[in-house]
């Protein structure tokens, strides 16, 4: 079940992601607004479907924007000097003690564990892995009381596809899933993230 969905999820982008970069990787800035850039990196916003409406390439609003409390979508894009390899190992953590130890130096997460392990790197395909992961982020003025802090249950997975021209693609994907079992924390708001990244 879980396999199928980051099967599913990560061929849909992937296809999405190789028509773009057959496309001269040209960002459609009528449905994406350029929010900042910091060298060869560039963060986009994906536009509202009110501003989309008065696009010329206007499409339908997708099923998140009409339920209710639109779900900002953001895109990054860009260049980074270094190696794919280099980059995947970086990216691969598929235990707890990896992933602390990432996170001592990446600072993106306080707490963390592995869950449960569906798929593990082997020495024919080192950077493919997938996990279900626990995250908690600890906010700036959680200690006030203004604000709670966060926690995720990610479905994790990466490994490597390839064009349809040969050339290797690897990929990152963090999709959030429901986990009964794992309830949140007390003052501990359970939040939800969705992410999945490619590197050439």
């Amino acid at each position: 079940m879980l396999l199928e969905i980051e099967n599913d999820l990560v061929e849909d982008t992937f296809r999405k992601y190789e028509a773009y970069v057959m496309s001269n990787s040209q960002v459609n800035l009528a449905r994406w607004k350029h929010v900042k850039s910091k060298d060869n990196l560039h963060i986009y916003a994906k536009k509202t479907t009110k501003a989309l409406r008065y696009s010329p390439q206007c499409c339908q609003p997708t099923i998140d924007e009409c339920a209710g409390g639109v779900k900002p979508v953001v895109l990054s894009v860009g260049t980074l000097k270094g190696q794919l390899d280099d980059l995947m190992f970086g990216t691969v953590n598929p235990t707890t003690d990896i992933m602390h130890i990432k996170a001592s130096y990446v600072r993106d997460y306080s707490d963390g564990a592995v869950l449960a392990t569906l798929v593990s790197p082997t020495a024919s395909e080192p950077f493919r892995s997938v996990t279900v992961k626990w995250f908690q982020i600890d906010l700036p003025l959680s200690r006030t009381g203004l604000l709670h802090d966060r926690d995720f249950i990610c479905l994790e997975a990466s490994g490597i596809l390839h064009f349809a021209n040969g050339e290797r693609v690897g990929y990152m994907m963090l999709h959030s899933i429901e986990s009964p079992k794992t309830q949140p924390l007390p003052n501990i708001i359970r939040a939800k993230h969705n992410c999945t990244g490619f590197f050439r």
